[in-house]
């Protein structure tokens, strides 16, 4: 049964109880065979992402300004607690855990109504969550020049503009020569902010390079100049993700990170794959 459908430029949005999101392309074509009318949105989200998730309470919204397609559901709790963005440019997701029962648009702005205290929001705007810290995580896949082959990762670098006092975690996760996940295969990395309160008021309008920028830690540099590293030696990886977290209730700006891997010349091995 489908749920909460809204109408937008780009088509009609709509949810489906187990199944998913999806775009409808076209209407009422008695020429175009019905399973092209409309395409599953959310299939990149995968087949189990939906077994814990309920629709009843289902409110989408048009985030045309950042071309966004916002859906606000129940995910494993009887009421609204998750939202998930559709970047309708490059056809992505990302997962936003925010109470909303419903969201109200009025002109370009956009307002959610919370499903836990019953205030009224205005979405995407300021940064105290209430005064309380906002967990942040972000996680991202480094590529390694082909899956056929194992590596070693000498270095890993990142440049970040950081409110003082604010901590980031850095912790890398891999594959090994045997296909196996392992977690954490050396120490977790903290990077500490060093950029004043005031001024991350305005803290989206610094350019790449200017002073103010985060401090280093062990095994991740944070500095002006973008090519300096710091060793956190990794040997024998097949594919490599880091994950970023922090929990505070400062705004961060990350320019860039990069790893510097040495390649083995060593075929890898796994099952009957060489």
């Amino acid at each position: 049964m489908a749920q909460g459908a809204i109408t937008t430029s780009l088509g009609v949005f709509y949810g489906v109880e187990g199944s998913g999101f999806f775009q409808m392309l076209s209407g009422g074509s008695t020429n175009i065979p019905y399973s092209r009318n409309s395409k599953e949105i959310s299939l990149a989200l995968g087949d189990s992402y939906f077994e814990d998730v309920s629709l009843a309470d289902l409110s989408i919204t048009h985030d045309t300004k950042r071309h966004l397609i916002l859906f606000a559901f129940r995910k494993d709790s009887a009421t609204n607690n998750m939202v998930l963005a559709y970047n309708t440019d490059t056809q992505s997701w990302i997962e936003l855990p925010m109470n909303i029962s419903e969201f109200t648009k009025k002109e370009e702005t956009i307002y959610g109504t919370s499903s836990v205290s019953g205030k009224y929001y205005e979405i995407f705007k300021g940064d105290s969550d209430d005064g309380k810290s906002i967990p942040t995580e972000y996680q991202q896949e480094i590529n390694l020049l082909g899956l056929n082959s194992l590596f070693d990762l000498w270095a890993f670098e990142i440049q970040a503009r950081l409110g003082e006092g604010s901590e980031h975690y850095i912790d890398y996760q891999i594959y090994d020569k045997d296909g196996s996940f392992v977690a954490n295969p050396i120490e977790q990395m903290t990077i500490t902010g060093e950029t004043p309160i005031d001024a991350m008021l305005s803290w989206g309008s610094a350019s790449f390079g200017s002073s103010g920028w985060g401090s280093g830690a062990e095994g991740a540099s944070v500095r002006v100049l973008p090519y300096e590293t710091t060793d956190c030696f990794i040997p024998e990886v097949w594919r490599l993700s880091i994950r970023l977290t922090s929990n505070d209730k400062l705004p961060a700006s990350i320019n860039f990170f990069s790893a510097t891997i040495v390649d083995r010349n060593e075929k890898l091995l796994l099952n009957n794959i060489t």
